[in-house]
């Protein structure tokens, strides 16, 4: 089971990043809002720029595992963060 925050305080800049661990091989993406950002079969790595909701999906022939996010940001602290997801 995978264990992440449900929401976080970023600066604008900060790094996210969702990778995947099983059977390769694994597509892995990063969403907002809805819209792919990123979709790749290594880490997926973006660069935050807009608050809201990330999902990072992973899929391999074996099926999907998703997890979501909530970012909001701050001045005051910086998120870099890593999703695991295990198929």
């Amino acid at each position: 089971m995978v264990t992440f925050p449900a929401a976080v305080l970023a600066i604008q800049g900060g790094m996210l990043s969702c990778s995947a661990r099983g059977t390769p091989p694994i597509y892995t993406a990063l969403i907002w809002n809805s819209t792919v950002l990123v979709n790749t079969t290594n880490t997926a790595t973006i660069c935050l720029d807009k608050d809201g909701s990330y999902t990072c999906q992973a899929t391999n022939q074996y099926g999907t595992d998703v997890k979501e996010l909530q970012v909001n940001f701050t001045s005051k602290r910086v998120f870099s963060g890593l999703i695991f997801l295990f198929l």
